[in-house]
């Protein structure tokens, strides 16, 4: 539990001492909680704070004129913002080594708006290493809002190829209208382009089957050609509505999903080694795809200017 002080001053009111000499107390969402910090450290750890508490500011003024202040910070949420101040302050025994998919979200969108992603540097690459692994969309799309948040392009492209790759709905699914998460705007626009992305790596799947050369050493290669596009179509059952992963891990079994009648006449040991080599190819052009970029997300300019100016930067 987090130590804290009762301020006369204060009725019923509990301030949470992240550094119990602090100077400043931050009064932080609907539940008003007071957060009492060290000016010179939220300072230099945010050009925001820098700026509030800075002599341009009422604040700041207060701070500059009687030694300590009180910020009003009622829009953000409290738990992720009492979380990045314990960071800040170095307050390794308030913060925990794993945090929720959600926690992340929120600790990513204050670390954003104020503007403080170095300090938090090593905490966040933690948590986010958590879920390097994560076969779960639902975490894959929140994980990737937070590294949009935090414009960390490495891992916006982690996540949204699993996504690409490892989901079989819509990605509309996943938009909500919350303070902890990216406008609507931003969202809608990431599952757009995670949709066409998809579309685009099942439509290589489709042509490089139908460009695929069925002819083989079997006797019957007529009735071999006749048999691929039934054998194709057992194997990617529901085409549409199954996610590209579990396209691929049918076509790499081969015929041991497949009725044996769908064989018959043909050298099913050489249609499977087709069906693989397809499945090999699509997964190379994923790999060479990678996720989504980021600024493709956030700007409307060309997918070039962004791959120019991060080899140039």
């Amino acid at each position: 539990m987090s130590s804290a002080t009762v301020f006369a001053n204060d009725v019923g009111a509990q301030t949470i001492d992240i550094a119990a000499k602090g100077d400043v107390v931050f009064v932080v969402g609907t539940d008003r909680r007071r957060l009492k910090v060290y000016s010179i450290f939220v300072m230099t750890a945010s050009p925001v704070f820098n700026a509030m508490l800075g002599p341009n500011f009422m604040e700041g003024h207060r701070l500059i004129r009687s030694g300590q202040t009180e910020v009003e910070l009622p829009e953000d949420n409290a738990d992720a913002m009492e979380i990045v101040l314990n960071v800040i302050h170095g307050r390794n025994d308030r913060v925990q080594r794993t945090l929720s998919p959600g926690e992340v979200l929120k600790v990513a969108v204050i670390s954003d708006k104020y503007d403080c992603s170095t300090s938090l540097a090593f905490a966040i690459r933690t948590w986010l290493d958590d879920y390097t692994s994560t076969t779960d969309p639902g975490e894959m799309w929140i994980l990737a809002m937070a590294a949009l948040a935090l414009s960390k392009q490495d891992e916006f492209a982690k996540m949204t190829s699993a996504l690409v790759f490892h989901h079989a709905g819509s990605y509309l699914g996943f938009i909500k209208e919350d303070d902890g998460k990216p406008s609507l705007e931003v969202q809608l626009k990431t599952a757009v382009l995670l949709e066409e992305a998809r579309n685009s790596l099942r439509m290589k799947l489709v042509k490089d089957v139908l460009q695929s050369d069925w002819d083989c050493s079997s006797t019957s290669k007529k009735k071999h050609k006749a048999k691929w596009p039934s054998a194709f179509a057992n194997l990617a059952e529901n085409f549409g509505q199954t996610a590209i992963s579990s396209i691929l891990e049918a076509l790499e079994q081969g015929k041991e999903e497949t009725p044996l009648d769908i064989w018959s006449g043909s050298d099913p040991v050489e249609m499977d080694s087709i069906f693989r080599s397809i499945s090999h190819n699509c997964r190379a052009q994923h790999e060479k795809n990678g996720g989504l970029c980021l600024w493709c997300v956030r700007t409307e300019t060309a997918h070039d200017v962004h791959t120019y100016l991060a080899d140039n930067s």
